[in-house]
């Protein structure tokens, strides 16, 4: 079981990126009760250390942050549990450029959704002139995508070249996978990879 996964991503492996991944493990169905046992006791004292964390730094949006992220914290075990990782990335860039994708295997991809929507209301607080998520913008194969821009500001050269004056950002919600773009052309190229993926299944 370990000696012999294949990943279903295999659109966002792409040799002319100036960094690309994949990565895919599936656990030892013998031995995979004992891992869990040891994971879940191990993610009992990250989530009181996070939730800990951001008592400290952001009193004021506390309870709403820690909700949020409690429902990101359970589509990961849940993905964990199912005994397979699978995902990749890429990331283009040029001069005046820049390209992020990403998608991944994600057990409970509701739990995503909604932890996004708890976190709407924190980010327009915390963020001057974010003006919220645009939800459903965009569908493909499957995988409704939700879309929000950030403001960068006037003082970042940098970044603002790179992106533009605000930072483009894309994410991606099928049925048992997620994606995130982010860049000037976050969608299609995140749509290129998933029919690209598509059309190497394992």
């Amino acid at each position: 079981a370990y000696g012999s996964p294949r990943t279903n991503f295999a659109g966002f492996f792409k040799p002319d990126a100036a960094v690309t991944m994949t990565f895919v493990t599936k656990a030892d169905p013998a031995a995979i009760q004992q891992d869990i046992a040891n994971f879940e006791a191990t993610m009992q004292t990250v989530r009181a250390g996070f939730n800990n964390g951001i008592d400290e730094s952001d009193a004021e949006h506390a309870e709403e942050l820690k909700a949020a992220f409690a429902d990101w914290f359970d589509a990961m075990e849940a993905t964990i549990r199912a005994g397979q990782l699978d995902g990749g990335a890429a990331l283009d860039a040029s001069n005046d450029s820049l390209t992020i994708i990403a998608g991944a295997t994600v057990k409970d991809t509701a739990k995503i959704e909604s932890g996004l929507k708890k976190l709407e209301a924190t980010a327009a607080a915390k963020q001057q002139g974010f003006a919220g998520i645009q939800w459903n913008a965009a569908t493909h194969a499957g995988v409704r995508f939700h879309t929000m821009s950030v403001p960068i500001p006037a003082d970042q050269e940098s970044p603002r070249r790179l992106l533009g004056s605000e930072a483009n950002i894309a994410l991606g919600i099928g049925e048992d996978k997620v994606f995130v773009a982010i860049g000037r052309d976050h969608l299609n190229a995140v749509k290129q990879a998933i029919d690209a993926s598509a059309a190497e299944p394992n």
